[in-house]
Order: C-alpha cells, then sequence, then structure tokens
C-alpha cells in the first residue's frame, strides 16, 4: 500500500488529536470527557441503525431527510444528556471542548480513519483522492465542537429552545452537504461551501461560550444551581 495514504488520514486526526492534548494536558477530568463523548458518538450511530435499514427503499430525498434528522435527534438527545452529566461534576471550558473533540475525533477515526487504507487497497484510489474528505473531518470536528458549547448553554441557562435548535442545525447542515454534493459534483468546492458555513454557525457560539463558562472547576456556584 502506497504509504502516501497516511496523508489524508493525519490532515483529518492530527488537528483535532493536538488540540485535545493541549486542553487536557494532565487533566484526567479531560481526558474522560473525551471518551466520553467518543462514546456518546458511536451510541447514537448504533442506536439509530435500525431507522436507517428502514429507510433504504424511500426515495432519495426521504432518505437524505430521514436519515439527517435521525442524525440530529439521537446525536444530539444523546450530546445532551453527556454534556449535562458532565457540567454539573467538571463546569469549566476544558471539559465542554474535551466532550467536543473526542465526539469528532471517534467519528473521523471510525467513518474515516479506518476506512481509507481499506478503500484505498480495494479500489486502488490515489490518496489524492481522500484529501476533501480529510477537510471534511475537520469541519465536522468543528460543528461537533459548536454543538457541544451550545449544548452546554442550555443546560447551565437553561434554555429550553436550544436542544431543538442542535437538532436543527445537525439535521440542515447534513440536508445541505449531501444535496450540495450532488448538484455541485466538485467536492473541493462543496467542502468550502460547508466550511464557511460551520465557521459561521460556530465561531459566535464558541466566543460566547468561552465568556460564560469559567477555566477552572472551582467557579462552580457562580454558573451552576447544585443538584
Amino acid at each position: 500500500m502506497d504509504p502516501c495514504i497516511l496523508v489524508p488520514i493525519i490532515i483529518a486526526m492530527a488537528p483535532g488529536s493536538i488540540a485535545l492534548a493541549v486542553i487536557s494536558r494532565n487533566r484526567i477530568g479531560c481526558w474522560v470527557d473525551a471518551v466520553l463523548g467518543g462514546s456518546g458518538w458511536l451510541i447514537a450511530l448504533l442506536a439509530r441503525l435500525p431507522l436507517l435499514s428502514l429507510i433504504q427503499g424511500l426515495s432519495l430525498a426521504y432518505r437524505v431527510f430521514s436519515a439527517s434528522l435521525a442524525a440530529g435527534v439521537f446525536e444530539e438527545t444523546i450530546r445532551f444528556l453527556i454534556v449535562r452529566y458532565r457540567v454539573f461534576r467538571n463546569p469549566h471550558i476544558y471539559s465542554i471542548v474535551s466532550i467536543g473533540l473526542g465526539w469528532g475525533l471517534a467519528e473521523a477515526l471510525i467513518i474515516y480513519a479506518l476506512q481509507v487504507p481499506l478503500a484505498a487497497a480495494i479500489q486502488g484510489y490515489s490518496w489524492v483522492v481522500f484529501l476533501p474528505g480529510a477537510i471534511e473531518r475537520n469541519i465536522s470536528i468543528l460543528f461537533h465542537l459548536g454543538m457541544t458549547m451550545l449544548i452546554s448553554l442550555a443546560i447551565v441557562k437553561p434554555a429550553k429552545l436550544l436542544l431543538p435548535t442542535t437538532i436543527s442545525m445537525h439535521t440542515l447542515l447534513n440536508i445541505v452537504a449531501v444535496y450540495a454534493l450532488t448538484y455541485l459534483g466538485d467536492p473541493w468546492v462543496v467542502e468550502g461551501l460547508i466550511g464557511l458555513l460551520t465557521i459561521a454557525i460556530v465561531a459566535p457560539i464558541i466566543m460566547y461560550t468561552k465568556r460564560l463558562f469559567p477555566t477552572q472547576a472551582s467557579a462552580r456556584k457562580k454558573f451552576l444551581a447544585p443538584i
């Protein structure tokens, strides 16, 4: 196998992994948060697999909508439960970021990094073919980070509409990505479009959440009522 196949895998995994290492460092709780985030993504995937098998006979439009909605509902609901559990015990920005990065990295590992060598070996694709997918994984990690932060706001405010908002954003972004690839064709153009859209959504969420949450867990009483 061409060793260059490692290039897109590194591009897909390295930025998020480095960010997680910098954020977590020697904070054991943050590494636990990352594992919980990754486990949450996997649980959400497994939970919706029966539904995905049921919609295979539907038209493309219904399949895209149903699969996108299922991703939004299952992922954001499970994300909410995990973030709620951890924020009440470890209420600082590092914990939230670690959950989001762990969530995105688990997805990147399972559906991209582990699949690329297999696809290259079976189909004979050049490593260059996988580069747009590597960029897409970084965009996805950023999106998961933003949704994790938005979910955290729903917990500390509390704001009941924020969970439906994350579900709607997740669903709509998936639909836009599928139809953009279908009609535009060029994966680089599609990733550029989705990347700009994701940044526009996530940037204000990150800036606001950083101001709201402390950097030290000792500030619990300032932000959270006891459970």
